[in-house]
């Protein structure tokens, strides 16, 4: 850590103090204090030789943003820090050096951080445009890339609307963003997209409205890793599709759903729900007092398919703030709402929709969401990327792998084929294994599951309140089940978890596994019997609950990828390939390290832990009472899950296999030998689940006290998940 040169900068608020000051004069904090989290620079770091972070003002998915000081000019400044979630670590307290994951993740940082300079150089060409917060520099240091940028003192679009009332005059928004919407011009001719224009991004100050916070690592991602970060109600369609085609469109939409807020107070509805029906309402029906030509030039830069949407900014302008409405009314044509229904009703017979949270390779999440069409009925053996305009095909490069089982038996009759000219992606049945690991969870007698329409399900035994007040949940992106609790990780890396009941006549079985609701940047939970686990955006472990066997010692752990729990033990998979275990130790499975078996997946049951290594095999060690480490001769396996007594295997061919099970904890957990065309594997206590292709659940062994459904399917069906 390096300390500020003469001593005047507070950490906490950012102003100045004389020399020989210990503490601040306007916010009374101590001026070393260091209290950031360890993810982050410590106040006081020195970049470049002339820069000294002072606070942290923002994080995002894929960079940290600094209060800054330039200590030659003696002024004020944001730095922005290439960090992006899951590709790397970093803990201050032993250096500020960023730590990058290995593997392809290596390749994903190093590209990104390529084009976060790339479109730092590009940006600073516009430094002197109204409307653009400037670039003043840009450099390498700590491993990583950060960009040096004037400090904006004011207040969001968001805030300075909110202190208004909730909405401003069509007359006072549209002069607010016009140095906004006309810069945009000059950087959309250059070939830059912001792709993430809201309230949250234009800030008010003195000197007028500026657009912060450009898109390089969104670009990045919506290239490499198949993600996007989404602002509900702002982004247009392409934007939750990996291949969706985006340009100053994009940004056209976002900038007018902004304005459509800023007057009405309403974010339009989210662009997938108008894909079916268009339920956006006029800002005049709203209340908004606004010019024909204005609102007609509004919605048209607001259409769902970017084909009828205005198509530059430069277009937009000309519309919004033309001298005479009429022209803005002949150019952007009313709306035919019917016409617009009827299309995506159209296109809605030709798809079955399902939402898709996508995980990074790995085990870590990206706090995002990602809403995908899931086109069943395809080329066989293959699944299809998804299509969202109804004449749009997307294409993909098809990779050589193993397809996924036929489709063919499951295809709704009301569902139509992928249109055949176009390239399928197809997809490995090991990618679509791990895109659906988290989202169905068994426990001792329940199974909870994200449905198709994105809210939560469940099945099976509430007696200790595990299923309670879930059903229905949105925004959950993972499931966890232990014994007698669920757990829940939404899109904002929150977790909440089902309260502990203690009937009459049954253990109790309250120990804290639900106090997690103070967890964030969780990108991954599991839970056991009695015990919760969540893997953090940094690679750390947190966990709550019974500690008993130490099973919840793991807040030494780093660079983690994934974590998995089991009745009394803990376990992690790290980036470098090592399996960490804590808890019990009776059989000895805390005594493996598995650092030369290539590992790819992790599983623990009661005192056993199974892991799967990248040629389709699987090790296991630990108590043996039931067969469960009987895995030796298992091949060709793409994901593996394990109840109490149990170990399961989702083989290539899309056929399940589970250790044999005998004696009085029996309940069929084992009956899966006639599944087929099944895409994820799950392990309850006394259960075995699988999610099939067409999205049905099928389980083998007991989900509540008087039901036993082997082979049976459930009633409802669950979300199919892409990678």
């Amino acid at each position: 850590m390096a300390l500020h040169a003469n001593g005047r900068a507070c950490w906490n608020c950012g102003h100045e103090n004389p020399l020989g000051q210990n503490v601040c004069l306007h916010c009374g904090r101590e001026l070393f204090a260091e209290d950031a989290p360890v993810h982050q620079l410590t106040p006081g770091t020195i970049l470049a030789g002339k820069y000294l972070t002072v606070k942290t003002l923002g994080e995002g998915g894929f960079g940290i943003t600094y209060l800054g000081y330039n200590l030659q000019l003696d002024i004020k400044v944001a730095i922005k820090e290439y960090f992006p979630e899951g590709l790397a670590a970093r803990d201050h307290t032993h250096s500020e050096q960023v730590s990058v994951y290995g593997g392809e993740r290596d390749t994903l940082f190093q590209d990104g951080a390529q084009k976060f300079m790339q479109e730092a150089r590009s940006l600073a060409r516009f430094s002197s445009l109204p409307g653009i917060v400037s670039v003043n520099d840009f450099f390498h240091e700590n491993g990583t890339a950060y960009i040096v940028m004037k400090y904006l003192e004011g207040v969001t679009l968001k805030e300075y609307v909110e202190k208004r009332g909730g909405k401003i005059p069509a007359s006072e928004a549209l002069s607010l963003v016009r140095p906004v919407v006309e810069s945009l011009t000059r950087v959309h001719d250059a070939g830059i997209i912001h792709r993430d224009i809201s309230p949250d991004n234009v800030m008010i100050t003195d000197g007028g409205a500026y657009l912060i916070d450009f898109g390089a690592a969104r670009s990045f991602a919506s290239a490499h890793s198949m993600s996007v970060l989404l602002k509900f109600g702002y982004a247009p369609e392409e934007q939750y599709r990996s291949k969706g085609e985006q340009g100053p469109w994009t940004d056209v939409y976002s900038l007018c759903a902004t304005l459509y807020w800023c007057i009405t107070g309403h974010k339009p509805p989210e662009a997938l729900e108008r894909l079916e029906e268009d339920t956006i309402s006029l800002p005049s029906v709203l209340g908004a007092t606004i010019a024909p030509g204005v609102e007609q030039a509004l919605m048209k830069g607001l259409e769902v398919y970017r084909k009828n949407r205005i198509q530059s900014m430069q277009e937009l302008a000309t519309y919004l703030y033309a001298t005479e409405n009429n022209q803005a009314k002949k150019t952007a044509e009313p709306r035919n709402k019917n016409e617009t229904k009827q299309n995506a009703a159209n296109a809605a017979k030709s798809r079955q929709r399902l939402p898709v949270w996508l995980p990074i390779a790995g085990g870590t999440a990206l706090v995002a969401v990602l809403l995908l069409v899931f086109l069943l009925g395809g080329k066989k053996g293959s699944l299809p990327a998804a299509q969202t305009e109804p004449t749009a095909s997307v294409s993909a490069p098809v990779e050589e792998a193993t397809p996924i089982p036929s489709q063919a038996a499951r295809t709704p009759a009301a569902q139509t084929p992928a249109p055949t000219e176009a390239p399928e992606k197809t997809y490995t049945l090991a990618e679509v294994a791990q895109a659906n690991r988290f989202t169905v969870a068994c426990g001792n007698r329940h199974v909870a599951y994200i449905k198709p329409n994105g809210t939560l399900g469940s099945a099976g035994s509430d007696i200790y309140g595990q299923r309670s007040g879930a059903d229905g949940t949105k925004n959950v992106i993972q499931l966890a089940a232990g014994y007698a609790h669920t757990a829940m990780l939404f899109d904002d890396g929150t977790v909440s978890a089902t309260p502990i009941k203690n009937p009459s006549g049954e253990e109790p079985y309250e120990y804290g596994q639900s106090d997690v609701s103070g967890w964030n940047h969780v990108v991954q939970i599991e839970a056991g019997w009695v015990h919760t686990v969540g893997l953090l955006s940094d690679g750390t472990v947190v966990a709550t609950g019974d500690n008993a066997h130490g099973q919840c010692d793991v807040d030494t752990w780093r660079n983690v990828q994934e974590v998995a729990a089991g009745a009394w033990n803990t376990a992690a998979l790290t980036t470098d390939g090592r399996v960490l275990v804590a808890g019990d130790n009776e059989y000895g499975q805390c005594d493996i390290s598995w650092e030369n078996e290539n590992i790819v997946q992790i599983a623990v049951g009661r005192q056993f832990v199974v892991g799967l290594r990248a040629d389709g095999t699987v090790i296991a060690a630990g108590r043996n009472l039931q067969n469960q480490l009987a895995v030796s001769g298992w091949n060709n396996i793409v994901a593996i899950a394990t109840g109490d007594y149990h170990t399961i295997g989702l083989k290539k061919d899309g056929t399940v296999i589970t250790t044999s099970f005998t004696g009085k904890n029996a309940y069929g957990q084992d009956l899966t030998g006639d599944w087929t065309d099944v895409i994820a594997v799950y392990g309850g206590a006394r259960t075995t689940v699988g999610l099939c292709l067409d999205g049905t659940l099928l389980v083998a062994g007991l989900v509540d006290e008087d039901t036993y459904m082997q082979t049976g399917s459930m009633a409802e069906k669950a979300a199919i998940f892409l990678p």
